[in-house]
């Protein structure tokens, strides 16, 4: 949708032959370089920081940031691992922490604004049944 209405759009994933074959879609659709895709585990400070560098190389900055990195673990309680529970809190509080913070150490400098969207989750007011992990990292994120 941003597309659509006229936004350039960086495809930050772990995944980076997924998010280029979805950079790829979106430039022959509309455009040459409308797209851009970037590899980034959010939990990787390095990553990110290289991330937004290369984005703001190519684009000149950054206007908006979506938050969205994602996963969703299912274990009742008592079985919960803590590898499963950190996996939670790394992506989805901790990633989004240093993916938000580098998008706002580029729009402070850029002085212009700009706006953060975090994509959320019902569990993080009302808990699924065993999700213990992904419903608090997602009161993290809250």
């Amino acid at each position: 949708r941003l597309v659509s209405e006229g936004a350039h759009v960086v495809l930050a994933d772990l995944n980076l032959e997924g998010a280029q074959k979805v950079a790829d879609d979106i430039n022959a659709k509309h455009g040459e370089g409308r797209a851009l895709a970037v590899k980034m585990d959010v939990t990787s400070e390095e990553q990110v920081i290289a991330a937004f560098a290369e984005s703001a190389l190519y684009y000149g900055g950054v206007d908006i940031l979506v938050n969205n990195a994602g996963l969703a673990t299912s274990s009742p309680f008592e079985e919960t691992s803590l590898k499963e529970w950190n996996l939670n809190m790394n992506v989805l509080g901790t990633g989004y922490f240093l993916v938000a913070r580098e998008a706002f150490k580029i729009m402070k400098t850029q002085s212009i604004g700009g706006s953060m969207v975090f994509i959320g989750s019902k569990n993080s007011i009302f808990a699924g049944k065993s999700v213990t992990a992904y419903s608090s990292a997602k009161a993290l994120e809250a």
